[in-house]
């Protein structure tokens, strides 16, 4: 079961956005004048987590943008396994910005995802602010048994 688990989180990604610098200069993230800026601009931060760790993916000027962005940039990764993974969405007080996204990605991918939209707990939600989404995808377990199966076959 633990090597299982292990597989599952080597298998998963997830990609967030939030609506506003704000709470990552509140949490000391960023500085002032970065907030100032990106705020002024209306940049979007495009985040992932890698081994546990954030990390910037892009800066999206624009909330219909930043959807955009992550829509393509998911359906571009997914399209040849989509029957292979689960897909989640998960957002902070923006229940519909994350079903553009959500119903973006099904028709481009030509496929439901199963799983609702979720409200992120208040946690993340302290420091990601109002407005934040994620959408985040892992191997189904079915898959992860077939490839190790087609591995010891080898």
């Amino acid at each position: 079961a633990a090597k299982t688990a292990r597989k599952v989180v080597e298998v998963t990604r997830t990609y967030f956005t939030l609506d506003s610098l704000e709470y990552l200069k509140k949490g000391g993230r960023i500085g002032p004048t970065q907030a100032l800026v990106g705020g002024i601009l209306g940049l979007r931060p495009v985040l992932q987590v890698v081994d546990g760790n954030i990390a910037s993916l892009d800066k999206v000027r624009g909330k219909k943008k930043v959807i955009s962005m992550l829509q393509t940039s998911i359906v571009d990764v997914l399209q040849d396994v989509k029957n292979e993974v689960n897909i989640a969405v998960g957002q902070i007080q923006d229940e519909a910005s994350s079903t553009l996204l959500k119903s973006g990605i099904e028709k481009n991918l030509d496929m439901t995802i199963t799983n609702e939209i979720v409200e992120v707990g208040v946690t993340i939600g302290t420091h990601a602010g109002p407005g934040a989404m994620a959408i985040s995808y892992c191997k189904k377990y079915e898959a992860i048994l077939a490839a190790e199966k087609v591995a010891l076959a080898v």
